[in-house]
């Protein structure tokens, strides 16, 4: 699915947000937009960090894959199954997300299981995950996050951020624009994948 400026997702709403933002346009004292964008699924305070561009596209996690001789990527997929792309990650965090896509449940909490604990003794729910840069032939990503003290952002890897929303059932997303990007580059390096974010090796 892609979500274009302008385009109004009222399943994706939720109470806090349908309260928070009844309307959006170019009134009141909001950052400087002058177009309706992506209300109710993405925060001001994301607007305003300059990571939101007019679009955005919604990821499924395809699988974990073996790239090269023992490294593991995730392979993320649009919604539509059309567009597709990896993302070098850790053993850790592979073995985390492919636990969670097999449907399994460890004999004790993994990190992301814990985390996820965590959060939902505080009231807290992951809103979305967006996969916001590729810089240096690193990816960043944010978890955005909803409180009884109201919404946060938290920089994350994307390995991170995908093993916990998988685990709380939240979206992933990645602008249009940064998926072109990547897309192009991975055309061009067929042979290899850009690491996740951390180090310039994954561990």
């Amino acid at each position: 699915m892609v979500i274009t400026s302008g385009t109004v997702i009222h399943t994706s709403l939720t109470k806090h947000d349908r309260a928070k933002y009844p309307e959006v346009d170019q009134r009141g004292d909001k950052p400087s937009l002058t177009l309706p964008i992506l209300v109710g699924i993405l925060s001001w305070e994301t607007l305003s960090r300059g990571v939101v561009v007019s679009e955005l596209v919604e990821l499924k996690v395809q699988a974990v894959v073996v790239e090269g001789v023992t490294q593991p990527a995730v392979l993320l997929r649009d919604a539509e199954g059309k567009r597709s792309f990896s993302i070098l990650i850790g053993p850790a965090e592979a073995m985390a997300i492919s636990i969670q896509l097999a449907g399994e449940k460890p004999q004790r909490p993994l990190t992301h299981d814990l985390l996820r604990s965590v959060l939902d003794e505080l009231s807290a729910k992951v809103l979305r995950v967006v996969i916001t840069e590729l810089r240096d032939s690193t990816y960043f990503a944010q978890i955005s996050l909803h409180t009884k003290t109201g919404d946060h952002i938290i920089d994350s890897r994307p390995s991170d951020a995908i093993a916990l929303a998988l685990r709380t059932d939240s979206p992933i997303f990645i602008s249009n624009e940064l998926l072109t990007q990547i897309e192009g580059e991975q055309t061009l390096e067929r042979q290899g994948f850009v690491v996740d974010s951390g180090s310039e090796t994954v561990h």
